[in-house]
């Protein structure tokens, strides 16, 4: 499994992305054997790297739609191959080490607006 980050900024059509931004969710909608967690900044997508790369095109392409004229997609990829990794199990370990680093215990949970996790 490979996880990955995706942002999609639709730059034509003023300051306002979120009709384009839930068509590109809507894409993942359709797509049940991924999970995914949306942030405000970006989204995180965990599956087989192919399907990861047929589903981020997808997102990208969907942008276009109601007159969009240009989008700006940023990818980063983290494909590990001698272990299986997933977005629940980083996210757990990050949480942990802030804890032990920082000798508190970690109570706030970022509200994620949609997952899949």
């Amino acid at each position: 499994m490979a996880i990955c980050s995706i942002t999609v900024i639709p730059s034509s059509k003023g300051t306002s992305i979120s009709d384009s931004v839930a068509r590109c969710v809507k894409v993942l909608q359709d797509a049940p054997d991924l999970k995914f967690q949306i942030t405000p900044m970006s989204t995180q997508i965990e599956g087989p790297i192919n399907r990861l790369f047929d589903i981020l095109s997808k997102m990208h392409e969907a942008a276009f739609a109601n007159g969009v004229g240009r989008v700006n997609t940023s990818i980063v990829i983290d494909d590990r191959r001698d272990k299986e990794i997933s977005i629940g199990v980083l996210v757990k370990r990050m949480l942990v080490s802030i804890e032990h680093c920082f000798d508190i215990t970690v109570k706030w949970r970022h509200p994620l607006l949609m997952t899949r996790v």
